[in-house]
């Protein structure tokens, strides 16, 4: 989850996602001087999760007064790297 309010945090970003499922874990992550937030959001159901990329990303969830980006955690590269010599 990104572009979270600075206001947001782990308390309140279980309160707004349960909404949407049930969350088995959350954190928000630290903003490092940017002016908005980032969290991860695991939910009990795929679907679930399915649910909120689809119908959350670029939208306003109830509970927040901007929108968010929402999508699925990136997996990296099983060497772990992304530039590759050879």
């Amino acid at each position: 989850i990104a572009d979270l309010p600075m206001e947001v945090d782990d308390d309140m970003l279980k309160q707004v996602f349960s909404e949407y499922g049930t969350v088995t874990w959350s954190r928000v992550l630290d903003s490092g001087g940017k002016p908005n937030k980032a969290a991860i959001v695991e939910f009990a159901d795929i679907e679930e999760a399915k649910w909120c990329v689809e119908n959350l990303d670029g939208n306003i969830p109830q509970g927040l007064s901007t929108p968010i980006q929402c999508m699925f955690k990136r997996s990296k590269n099983k060497d772990g790297g992304g530039k590759g010599y050879g």
